[in-house]
């Protein structure tokens, strides 16, 4: 039985609460939300994560370190790192790298709009939604700092910037300019689109070759990022483990540091 207002009302209810009252309800018991969270990431990490049969298997959890935050709304999260050994590590134009990792990033990570059974509900924590912090590097040119909406890929690829020696500047700020209209289509089909496009009538849609995407989205790194495979319905989507959402039931985002042997791995309490 939970209480809202002095009041008693059901799982059910509870779950169908909006954000704003959840926001309410965690500011006025804040000491019994943050013991709940601690609780509940402990055991996260006893039987999911620590467990020889945890969610890394067959990979081993061989470190992990982790800090709890405060958002202004009062509610903690927790930002881990989690070494897991014999995971790849990323060589730079090392093929059998590339493939190992991405082989590793595709078992544990994903970005997919799965909303079989219990996911329907859960995939909702995972959608990105635009606010005043995504404008922070607006002056930079950044429409979003978190850089939502995501390109769609067939496959999750290693991309590496466009560098100078590899075409003129202004080829590149002509793929800049590419990529703002991929950007500003995904924009258009926002957050709630469940449609499917394949990626080649995607491309058609765009008037792009594959070759032109990819390029478009490097044209807009400074460093080497994995961009994972994502259909065309997933542009807002959090990189999230399912075993882990499935266990955590509120927001998550994870990331794998590929110099480092290291998943990073970010659990909020909504």
């Amino acid at each position: 039985m939970k209480l809202l207002k002095d009041k008693g009302i059901s799982e059910e209810e509870a779950k169908n609460l909006s954000f704003q009252e959840i926001s309410e309800l965690i500011s006025s018991v804040q000491v019994t939300c943050m013991r709940h969270f601690e609780h509940k990431h402990r055991s996260l990490l006893k039987f999911l994560l620590k467990e020889p049969q945890g969610i890394f298997a067959p990979y081993r959890l061989t470190d992990y370190f982790t800090r709890m935050e405060f958002q202004m709304r009062g509610s903690p999260h927790s930002h881990g790192l989690y070494w897991i050994k014999y995971a790849p590590a990323y060589v730079e134009d090392n093929e059998d790298s590339v493939a190992a990792c991405v082989k590793f990033i595709d078992e544990f990570i994903t970005y997919e709009r799965a909303e079989d059974g219990k996911m329907e509900h859960l995939i909702g924590y995972q959608l990105h939604k635009h606010s005043a912090t995504c404008k922070k590097k607006a002056k930079l040119g950044i429409n979003c700092r978190f850089f939502f909406p995501k390109p769609p890929l067939q496959k999750t690829m290693i991309l590496k910037p466009i560098a100078e020696t590899e075409m003129p500047e202004c080829e590149r700020k002509n793929y800049q300019i590419v990529y703002n209209k991929i950007e500003e289509k995904l924009n258009e089909m926002g957050r709630s689109f469940k449609g499917n496009i394949e990626y080649d009538a995607f491309l058609e849609m765009l008037g792009l070759v594959h070759v032109d995407y990819v390029n478009a989205i490097r044209s807009t790194l400074k460093r080497t990022t994995v961009f994972l495979k994502r259909s065309t319905n997933a542009a807002f989507i959090n990189p999230y483990n399912r075993n882990l959402l499935e266990a955590w039931e509120a927001n998550m985002y994870s990331l794998y540091w590929k110099h480092m042997h290291v998943l990073d791995i970010v659990l909020d309490t909504l």
